[in-house]
C-alpha cells in the first residue's frame, strides 16, 4: 500500500471580511511588526491599503518587488528587507507569486545557510516565522501548501522548497 502525506495552513479563513480578522489573528500569533510580501500594482490598486487599515498602530514595513515567475534574486532581497527591520512575521498578499516569495523568506530566515540548501524536500529543520497569506487570486492554491516554486534564471529552471 503507498501511503502519502499532505500538508496544508494550520488555519483557514474565508469568505467576505476575512482580511478584517487580522487585527485578531496577528495579536494570536505574536506579531507586531510584519512585513507586507507584495507587488507595486496591488500598491498602486489600493488592494494593500484594506490590509494597511486592519494594522491598527503597529509597525510595518512593505516589500513590493514581487514580480510574476518570481527568482531567487527576489527571495534574498525581500529577507533582507526583513531582517534589516526587525520584523516578526510576513503577511504575503498577492497571487501564487506573493505567497510563495512569502513562504520561501518565512523558512530562509530562520535557515544560517544559502537559500540554495532549502531546495529539495523538508529541508527546513527551524521553524520560521509566523505568515499569513492573503490570496487576491484564484487558482493556484499557494496560500494553502508547504511549497515555494521560484525560477533559477541561472540554471533556466524552476526549483522547489517543500517543506
Amino acid at each position: 500500500m503507498n501511503t502519502a502525506a499532505f500538508k496544508i495552513a494550520n488555519k483557514l479563513l474565508t469568505g467576505q471580511g476575512a482580511v478584517e480578522q487580522l487585527a485578531f489573528e496577528l495579536p494570536r500569533l505574536n506579531i507586531t511588526n510584519p512585513l507586507i510580501v507584495t507587488d507595486a500594482i496591488l500598491i498602486k490598486s489600493g488592494t494593500v491599503e484594506h490590509v494597511l487599515k486592519q494594522l491598527g498602530e503597529r509597525r510595518y514595513g512593505i516589500y513590493d518587488g514581487v514580480e510574476p515567475e518570481p527568482e531567487i534574486a527576489i527571495v534574498e532581497a525581500c529577507a533582507k528587507v526583513y531582517r534589516d527591520g526587525g520584523h516578526d512575521g510576513l503577511i504575503g498578499v498577492g497571487g501564487g507569486s506573493a505567497i510563495d516569495i512569502a513562504k520561501a523568506v518565512a523558512g530562509y530566515v530562520g535557515h544560517d545557510g544559502a537559500l540554495e540548501e532549502l531546495f529539495g524536500v523538508d529541508q527546513i529543520k527551524r521553524k520560521g516565522p509566523p505568515l499569513i497569506a492573503i490570496p487576491t487570486t484564484a487558482g493556484t492554491g499557494s496560500e494553502v501548501t508547504n511549497v515555494s516554486i521560484l525560477s533559477d534564471k541561472q540554471a533556466q529552471l524552476k526549483k522547489g522548497i517543500v517543506s
